[in-house]
């Protein structure tokens, strides 16, 4: 249990907080207008805030402890994941949408930022010695919403308005793209000893 209160104190929790924060203030503030934007940028910042709960400045120092790597951000994932799902209901009884097609495409869409989130942020942090992957992972998922928005309809993989087959094709793009997150988060969390061990086997000899 002690081992698992510290890696919670060495969680990056301010950043959720301040998005959860603002987007219970948009909720508010609209919550007598059109529901979509508010929401919508609620699960941008969401996804953006706990991309920082995989950052794991002290990765190295504790790489020989009981406690592994996968074990610690599977833990914060997890936190991560339970808050952000209290959030979004909140926000949506608070915004009220217009019926179950609206709320589910919201929660889907909640869902595909958080986990395109985590598996940037892995990425991302895998490779600079797990720091700082939460700086990447929210302008980078933001810049591909915004390319994919400058498609036509049809070709939007990851959509914040109507495209073709209404809400239950808007939910199976968002939730191709929570999978494809975790699928990444999930490669970013291997074994860095059974990487290299790979490496050296399939290198080439002379």
């Amino acid at each position: 249990m002690t081992r698992w209160r510290y890696t919670w104190r060495a969680t990056h929790v301010a950043p959720w907080l301040l998005g959860a924060a603002i987007s219970l203030l948009l909720a508010l503030v609209h919550s007598h207008g059109p529901v979509a934007a508010p929401l919508q940028i609620g699960a941008f910042l969401l996804g953006a805030g706990a991309g920082f709960v995989t950052d794991d400045p002290a990765a190295e120092t504790l790489a020989p402890s009981p406690t592994t790597l996968r074990a610690r951000q599977g833990l914060r994932v997890a936190g991560a994941a339970l808050a952000t799902a209290l959030a979004a209901v909140v926000l949506a009884s608070l915004a009220r949408p217009s019926g179950i097609g609206e709320a589910g495409a919201l929660v889907a869409m909640t869902a595909g930022i958080l986990g395109l989130n985590l598996g940037v942020s892995g990425v991302a942090g895998r490779r600079r010695g797990w720091r700082h992957g939460g700086l990447v992972s929210g302008p980078a998922v933001l810049f591909v919403v915004i390319a994919s928005s400058a498609l036509p309809p049809q070709w939007r993989l990851l959509p914040t308005g109507d495209i073709p087959g209404g809400w239950p094709a808007i939910c199976t793009r968002w939730a191709l793209a929570s999978l494809l997150g975790l699928l990444l988060l999930a490669y970013s969390l291997r074994d860095p000893a059974r990487s290299a061990v790979n490496a050296r086997w399939w290198r080439p000899t002379a």
